[in-house]
This record gives structure tokens, sequence and C-alpha cells, in this order.
């Protein structure tokens, strides 16, 4: 199962990937993320209110987000989707095409678009805001970064898509 954010989200779909979740990033109209996220059972992740109104009307599962500050949202879809917000680095995904990686040596290699990733300069910035998102996730005030229209985390929507389906 896959999360679909919009294309203003694109930065969050990044991390998600990173975190090894399949995410899809769809620069569409309203009507066709929906028919999207409806058709591969997916949860919409968007800042667009008027879109998460026509997800809740449609019974898609969806996340309004009021931060684009990825610690927040980070610690905000892990509290609610019960997303590990452990960095994966055998388990990830490529943060540009969301294709899964192929471990060579010290290095991963995207089985799709080609790319190379390394454990570089940048990896103590991923484990300082990952650890942060962490601490936010525990925090009292977790509801102020979004609001989630399901009770589903990722996992319970994989094992009940059946329930889901007569949820809508």
């Amino acid at each position: 199962m896959d999360i679909v954010v919009d294309a203003m989200l694109a930065h969050i779909a990044r991390w998600l990937r990173m975190l090894g979740v399949s995410t899809i990033v769809l620069d569409r109209e309203d009507e066709e993320i929906l028919e999207y996220s409806v058709t591969h059972n997916s949860i919409l992740i968007t800042m667009d209110k008027g879109l998460f109104k026509k997800a809740t009307k449609l019974g898609v599962p969806a996340a309004l987000l009021k931060t684009h500050i990825v610690e927040e949202v980070l610690a905000f879809l892990s509290y609610h989707l019960k997303i590990s917000l452990s960095f994966p680095p055998d388990n990830t995904r490529c943060p540009i095409c969301n294709a899964v990686l192929e471990k060579m040596g010290s290095r991963w290699r995207c089985q799709k678009c080609g790319k190379e990733y390394w454990i570089g300069s940048h990896y103590p910035s991923i484990l300082r805001k990952l650890e942060r998102a962490r601490a936010l996730s525990k925090s009292s005030s977790i509801q102020r970064y979004g609001i989630l229209n399901t009770p589903y985390s990722l996992t319970s929507l994989d094992d009940t898509s059946a329930a889901h389906s007569s949820h809508r």
C-alpha cells in the first residue's frame, strides 16, 4: 500500500521513501489524485483543505497537514500511521523515483533510475532530523501538525482492505 502526496509535498515524499515507505507524488487535478488513491487503496497526504474534504466525503483515508516542516510532518505521520522513524539503509527506497534500492557493497543503486546513494556527510543531519521527529511524535501537541480522517495505520490498511472497502 502506498502513500499518495500532492505535488506540494514532494519534499515529504523523499523523506518517506528514505524511511522505506512507498510514496507516490501526483501533480494532477484533485479528481485524478482521488481516483488514484481509491484504485490503489492509498492514504492521501495533503495540505489542500479542499482536497482533504473531497477525500473525506469519498471515504478515502487522508491526512491534512498543517505544517510543511519535515520533522513535524514525520512526527505526525509516525504517530498516526505507525511509520518507523528509524533510517533503514537496507530497506529504503529511491528518494527520486520510489523504486527499491539494491545494496552494492557500501552503496545502494536504484534499480529503476540508476542513481547511486551512500552514507555521506549529510547522514548525521538526516539522523538529527529523525531524532527530533521521534521526540515530537511523543509530544502532547502532536495534533497541531495535522488532521487524520481515518483511524487506520499503514499496516492495518494492508491487513484490512476488505474492511476499508466497506468503509467507503
